[in-house]
Order: C-alpha cells, then sequence, then structure tokens
C-alpha cells in the first residue's frame, strides 16, 4: 500500500493509537472518557466536525468499544465520590506494530490439505 492511502477518513492512525496518543499527552497519563472525547474533537479535525449530536454518536461509540476491547487500556476508579473513572494505557500490553496475519480460510485449508497429499 502507498503511504498516500489512507486507511482511515481521519489518516492511518486506528482508535487505539489516537486513544493511546491522547492518554500519553497529559502529564498525569491518565484521562476520562470525556476528556478523550475533547482530545480527539481538538486534535483531529475529522472529529471536530462530527463533534455534536448524533454525527458524534458513532465515532464516541467507536473510541468507548476499543477502550473495552484492547488489553493496552486499564480503567482505574477515579478518587472522587462519583467522578469517571480515569483510563491509562498499560506499557507492557502495547501492540507492536507488525503486519497482521490473517485467519486461513475453508479455500486455504483445502489447499494446504491437496499439498500435504501430493507430499
Amino acid at each position: 500500500r502507498r503511504n498516500s492511502v489512507r486507511r482511515n477518513a481521519w489518516g492511518n492512525a486506528s482508535y487505539a493509537e489516537l486513544i493511546t496518543q491522547a492518554i500519553e499527552s497529559v502529564p498525569d497519563k491518565r484521562l476520562t472518557l470525556m476528556q478523550i472525547y475533547d482530545w480527539m474533537i481538538q486534535n483531529i479535525p475529522y472529529f471536530h466536525e462530527r463533534a455534536d449530536g448524533t454525527n458524534s454518536m458513532g465515532w464516541k461509540n467507536s473510541v468507548r468499544h476499543n477502550l473495552s476491547l484492547h488489553d493496552q487500556f486499564s480503567r482505574i476508579q477515579n478518587e472522587g465520590t462519583g467522578k469517571s473513572s480515569w483510563w491509562v494505557v498499560n506499557k507492557s500490553m502495547l501492540k507492536s506494530r507488525l503486519p497482521r496475519t490473517r485467519r486461513a480460510t475453508m479455500g486455504d485449508t483445502a489447499l494446504l490439505d491437496k499439498k500435504r497429499l501430493k507430499a
């Protein structure tokens, strides 16, 4: 793939990478969900243009999904009563940017079986 091809409408960074950038951008290395939204709106034009109402529902859902899906993010209870939880990055769980391998399909396994029979 050429570098000029964008992986997402906002650029080549994934949601997980943007969330990591947001959390790493502050001295305490922790943000609430609302602060993560705010960082994305302030720093990425795509999200700034979709900051209000129904325009923001989809990408905000994707942020929440990524926070709960990836082990690199941990939720920590906020010290204040009734306050939103903090989100932090677990450095030990950060995934390296190695190319993804894809799962074999039925066609792939049939081809492998044929090769094994010939051998």
